[in-house]
């Protein structure tokens, strides 16, 4: 049986990005046999599909309960921001692109994770997905980088930097190297690192790029990186980070 991985965004997202971002997301984990679908966080009714895979809605984090047995793994992709009172700042940066709809995105992700505790089942949390597995951990973000962390590396639209990856991780075990060139597009990022995470990755300018939890019986593999590897599938270290998302779903299935 093919592995099922369920891609999870923002139902806003659905018009802007059906054709183009969200189904690189779906083509990366199909390549190694992954059946996928959408989970569209949403309160209207969703289209039925989104380039032919299926689509779910979910208007709350009661919500979740229709969908928590129908996939092996998750991916939780790009999107806006965080609202920032999620991690206790009550202050909103004037870059920061939130609103209810980011808020109701978050917790039916929240309550995703919670039901995948303890299932074996792994996440991969891409750029926005980083930030929310980091959130979700009770870690905390730079709301904008520019202007709080003070860097000139660039981070925003589709530019590429370096990132080194700490050898002891599960991280450089999947990706086989210890620096790797990455496709970044964000204006935020970690600032302070949640509980139960360790980093694993870092920019040139010491942002963190990546987090994973340690490996138990909590989370067998839950992983966030801060670039998109979905749009590096022809690169080794993307394809070889996404294969090993599926063959950590097959141990679910087997």
């Amino acid at each position: 049986m093919r592995p099922a991985i369920a891609i999870v965004t923002g139902g806003w997202q659905v018009s802007q990005e059906a054709s183009g971002n969200l189904s690189q997301y779906a083509e990366a984990v199909e390549e190694f046999g992954a059946r996928t679908f959408f989970i569209i966080t949403q309160e209207e009714p969703s289209l039925p599909s989104v380039n032919g895979r299926p689509v779910v809605s979910v208007a709350s984090a009661d919500g979740v309960d229709s969908v928590d047995a129908g996939f092996d793994g998750l991916i939780i992709s790009g999107g806006r921001d965080i609202p920032p009172d999620l991690y206790d700042v009550k202050e909103i940066h004037h870059t920061t692109q939130t609103d209810e709809r980011m808020r109701l995105r978050y917790h039916v992700e929240k309550a995703l994770l919670d039901r995948m505790k303890g299932t074996g089942r792994p996440v991969l949390g891409i750029c926005y997905g980083c930030q929310m597995i980091n959130v979700y951990f009770g870690g905390s973000l730079y709301q904008d980088l520019r202007d709080e962390l003070n860097t000139d590396v660039p981070h925003e639209a589709n530019s590429r930097h370096p990132v080194r990856i700490d050898e002891t991780s599960l991280l450089y075990r999947t990706v086989g190297a210890d620096q790797i060139e990455v496709v970044s597009s964000h204006h935020q990022g970690i600032r302070r690192l949640g509980s139960c995470l360790r980093a694993t990755a870092w920019a040139p300018d010491n942002l963190i790029e990546a987090v994973e939890a340690p490996e138990s019986n909590d989370w067998s593999f839950i992983v966030g990186v801060q670039w998109h590897p979905e749009r590096q599938t022809q690169e080794g270290h993307a394809y070889r980070l996404f294969r090993e998302l599926v063959r950590a779903a097959e141990k679910v299935i087997r």
